[in-house]
């Protein structure tokens, strides 16, 4: 009975359900808990059409002016949402759209947008990339088997349930670029079978490449790495003679080559204005220059091994967080030692090709994310979330690595892998680590790993068990990104206290100015005189302590520079 079961045609499709489902439920699992950080806000208010521009500068503003660019907008259009995305931030509209259209499918009853909505999308993009990871592995290596074990470690990877649960726009960027590899993965195999590409893929690699383009700037390192991985096999194949004789294929490649340049240079302008914007300048904090050739890549490792597990390293103890990180170091060396023996034999069964064109273009991709680290002092590798970038990649190869310790029903489900097994220490690898990958997504959706990138509730809560008197929040404002650092806080705030008042100081940082930068300005200290009293006045992100005695508040010495992620508060209690 079990023995016809395997052999059914709806196990494979009854299994990839079941995987979904399970990848579906974990995605949405706590999915409101973690407060909205600064890039979710970008998300929102472009999205809904509106801009940060329309909220006042250099004046006291109560939370509903503030958050007004949340409001959900019935008559805004897809032209808005373009416009002021184009013209106030640095990222290509394609999710954003996207996320517009969605976001009317959803009326709100508060007038403001809420936190499930718009994170959901990213959740939908999430959860298909499951079985796009399925068709990724059936494509890449003719095996349903490495399709079944890709689909089942993206469900539950760490890294993949951190990208759905926020709302950006790098599930999608996962999404296009599984479609991408999938055409690469035929490309390899029509120039090792001397074939012609079909035209159906080319146009698929092509549309796959634009619009991954059209999602986020750095969906480019991928096709650069793919180009680089085929530029080198083109240079071994003209030396060595890998192929007989001048494939067919490489034609149809340079199509694709060239419909993917066009499809990029259409940015070029909006690449240039980019360059030097005040919005980017997070990544030139010299964060590599602290650890010239450690810290790029001790991030790099970190990242990929969530991509696997993780455990609980945030909200516990010391002890804890470092047990919790060997443990997961040496859960993921096992797993890379096992996974490269089955590599080893993928090759001897014929996917050789497939093989060192991943392992191609996961190298080329690394080391041009490390070449911005190193090259320009940056620090992008910080950053876990650009390693979407190499995301599929390290999924399909650990899968494919996996697959030839499945003994037992290797003749059914992979009857390609003609040689033997390598021996495994356990009867069952894959499920032993499919379920430390469900740990490590339980520790995600329970806030013990992967908290969001600021944490504004954290704040709120200081000046809840602080501030017995009526609040005024200021902060250091830069771009918009202090506006979402400041719509956190409103946003947490508005739950108990809607009477909160708030300032946007906006900062010109010109040297030749007496005032420095991040220090309280002109026009927040005469509109702190005029403030009826008693008040409590909060100062974010703010350099050094400021003098405010003739403002007649005091510095509470006691809390002095409270730091959380992405804030640094000071309060002045004025009376």
């Amino acid at each position: 009975m079990l023995k016809n079961l395997i052999r059914s045609f709806w196990l494979h499709p009854l299994l990839l359900l079941v995987l979904t489902a399970i990848g579906a439920g974990l995605r949405l699992t706590h999915l409101i808990s973690q407060p909205l950080w600064t890039d979710e806000f970008s998300t929102l208010v472009f999205s809904l059409g509106h801009s940060f521009r329309t909220v006042p500068l250099n004046q006291l503003i109560s939370s509903a002016t503030l958050l007004q660019p949340l409001q959900t907008n019935p008559s805004g259009d897809i032209h808005a949402v373009v416009q002021h995305l184009m013209t106030e931030s640095t990222h290509p509209p394609l999710y954003f759209v996207l996320a517009h259209l969605w976001m009317g499918l959803f009326p709100s009853e508060t007038g403001l947008i809420s936190v499930w909505v718009g994170r959901s999308l990213s959740v939908v993009f999430g959860t298909l990339a499951i079985p796009a990871m399925f068709g990724f592995g059936w494509v890449a290596f003719r095996s349903r088997q490495v399709g079944q074990l890709a689909a089942a470690l993206m469900a539950v990877s760490p890294f993949g349930i951190y990208l759905a649960q926020d709302a950006r726009h790098y599930t999608l960027a996962v999404l296009l670029g599984i479609a991408s590899l999938s055409c690469f993965a035929i490309a390899l195999q029509v120039l090792q079978q001397r074939n012609q590409l079909p035209l159906r893929v080319l146009l698929l690699w092509i549309v796959a490449n634009a619009l991954g383009i059209a999602t986020h700037y750095f969906f480019g390192l991928l096709l650069i790495a793919e180009g680089i991985t085929l530029v080198g096999l083109k240079i071994l194949d003209f030396r060595w003679k890998l192929v007989p004789h001048p494939s067919p294929a490489w034609k149809r490649i340079y199509w694709v080559a060239g419909g993917t340049l066009f499809s990029s240079l259409v940015w070029l302008p909006a690449w240039q204005s980019s360059y030097g914007n005040e919005l980017t300048q997070w990544v030139y904090s010299g964060g590599a220059a602290k650890l010239p050739w450690l810290q790029p890549i001790f991030y790099t490792l970190a990242s990929g091994m969530t991509m696997l597990t993780v455990l609980p390293i945030q909200q516990v103890a010391k002890p804890v967080a470092t047990a919790s990180a060997i443990g997961v170091v040496l859960f993921c060396l096992w797993v890379w030692w096992l996974a490269g023996r089955g590599v080893r034999a993928q090759v001897q069964g014929g996917h050789a090709w497939v093989v060192f064109g991943f392992a191609g273009v996961l190298g080329s991709a690394i080391a041009l994310l490390l070449m911005l680290d190193y090259g320009l002092n940056t620090d992008i590798t910080r950053a876990f979330r650009y390693s979407f970038v190499y995301f599929p990649i390290v999924i399909v190869l650990i899968a494919a690595g996996l697959s030839p310790y499945w003994r037992s029903q290797s003749s059914v489900l992979s009857p390609q892998i003609l040689v033997p097994a390598p021996h495994s220490p356990l009867p069952t690898p894959h499920l032993f680590i499919w379920l430390m990958g469900l740990l490590g997504a339980i520790t995600v959706t329970s806030g013990f790993a992967y908290q969001k990138t600021h944490r504004p509730d954290l704040v709120v809560n200081l000046i809840r068990q602080t501030s017995q008197t009526p609040i005024v929040v200021a902060i250091a404002h830069h771009t918009h990104g202090q506006t979402g650092r400041l719509m956190g806080l409103a946003w947490e705030l508005q739950q108990t206290d809607p009477t909160g008042r708030y300032y946007l100081d906006h900062q010109t940082c010109n040297p030749s100015q007496d005032e420095p930068c991040n220090f309280p300005t002109s026009p927040l200290r005469n509109t702190v005189k005029a403030i009826p009293r008693p008040f409590d006045l909060w100062l974010v992100n703010y350099d050094g302590i400021a003098d405010l005695r003739m403002e007649q508040c005091e510095f509470d010495a006691v809390l002095k520079n409270k730091r959380v992620d992405g804030y640094k508060s000071q309060r002045y209690h004025c009376s």
